[in-house]
């Protein structure tokens, strides 16, 4: 177990006892021509509901990755591409500056995802996103970027 690991596990379960809801951004992996970023990041929330969710967003690079995780999905720029149940990490490849391949636990569950087609992220116009179940991806590994540079928080 990494490091990376029991932090992320310490942070879900403090915040699910004493019910506040948190985020905590996972991994944040510019574009290669450096216009837009994916930012990985889980929601967790409360210990009647004990939610824990993992959400992939696209945005401009320009815009703040607070913003995202403050808007939770509730504004008008649609920016995710991927809410994931039941894993933990995924590893992004840059296919090109408008191609993200996803790949993530082949376990884990996939909602709110557009596979090959064009993605209706606001302010990516064209992005499109390749999903890929792999069973070499164990759950709450390390998540990793693979083309680009990565950042982690």
């Amino acid at each position: 177990m990494t490091l990376r690991t029991v932090v992320l596990a310490t942070a879900i379960l403090s915040t699910m006892s004493c019910g506040e809801p948190d985020r905590i951004v996972l991994l944040t992996c510019p574009s290669p021509d450096g216009a837009s970023k994916a930012i990985f990041w889980v929601y967790s929330a409360g210990p009647a509901a004990g939610v824990v969710d993992y959400f992939l967003n696209v945005v401009p690079a320009d815009r703040s990755t607070s913003s995202v995780l403050e808007s939770n999905g509730s504004d008008d720029q649609r920016t995710a591409v991927m809410d994931m149940g039941g894993g933990g990490s995924v590893h992004l490849t840059w296919l090109s500056s408008k191609r993200l391949l996803v790949e993530y636990p082949e376990d884990a569950s996939l909602r709110d995802t557009s596979p090959g087609w064009p993605v209706g992220a606001t302010g990516v116009p064209g992005l499109r996103v390749v999903y890929r179940g792999s069973d070499a991806i164990p759950d709450y590994s390390d998540s990793t970027c693979e083309s680009g540079t990565s950042s982690r928080p």
